[in-house]
């Protein structure tokens, strides 16, 4: 796995998380919409960073599973908050499954 297009998508879905928090505190009086996005801007935050812990460590598995977790959590929400986080997720995701697939054990 490459690990620079990891940390690409990393880079990628940190600032699409921090643009999901963003909208959520701009929107503060608009009800519960804004608490849904900041709530969902802070764990995609988490996870982002769980991912680079990972590939910092070279645990393909940890990469993969994370990968999987927030492109599923971009393709359910994609017409609320997955387009800002999918192309994060997806650089990933993606070259970690390639990368599981090519070195099974």
């Amino acid at each position: 796995m490459s690990r620079k297009t990891g940390f690409a998508g990393v880079l990628a879905g940190c600032l699409g998380s921090a643009c999901l928090l963003y909208a959520g505190l701009a929107s503060s009086g608009s009800g519960d919409d804004s608490v849904l996005m900041v709530a969902y801007g802070i764990l995609s935050l988490l996870a982002f960073l769980l991912s680079a812990y990972y590939l910092k460590k070279a645990n393909g598995k940890g990469v993969l599973y994370c990968g999987a977790a927030l492109t599923l959590f971009s393709v359910l929400w994609m017409m609320s908050v997955g387009l800002v986080l999918l192309p994060g997720s997806l650089l990933i995701f993606i070259p970690s499954a390639i990368h599981r697939l090519e070195h099974r054990e």
